[in-house]
């Protein structure tokens, strides 16, 4: 992650290079531009997510309630105990599951792994 990076994440066009930025931004409701969290507008769109990925976006703040809304609440910790391929985007506060299988303790979280293939983790390992 370069400096650059971060100052232009506001113009990123894709969730991925917008997640980059995830702290502090989300993909916005046109899905081509990033959205600062600093505004409640933007806090406010986030709930109104309608996949997965828009919802990892929010995570901070947000987990995956079903596969059309984002719910506000205690998203990471929540999602230690869901176990759909949607909700492990929360899981341990952006690393996922290596093994895309049901949830299972002692299996810790990876950060490498694509999106669309990971679990959740159950276990409180780092």
């Amino acid at each position: 992650m370069t400096v650059t990076a971060i100052d232009n994440c506001a113009t990123y066009t894709d969730a991925t290079h917008c997640a980059v930025c995830k702290a502090t931004f989300v993909l916005g409701v046109d899905k081509l531009t990033c959205v600062s969290l600093g505004s409640e507008t933007a806090q406010a769109l986030c709930v109104e997510y309608t996949n997965a990925t828009d919802c990892h976006l929010c995570k901070a703040s947000n987990h995956l309630l079903t596969t059309k809304k984002c719910a506000a609440g205690a998203g990471v910790t929540e999602c230690r105990v869901h176990t759909a391929v949607a909700d492990c985007f929360e899981c341990k506060a952006g690393k996922y599951r290596k093994a895309a299988a049901e949830c299972a303790a002692a299996v810790t979280c990876d950060v490498s792994l694509n999106l669309t293939s990971c679990k959740c983790d159950t276990t409180d390992a780092q």
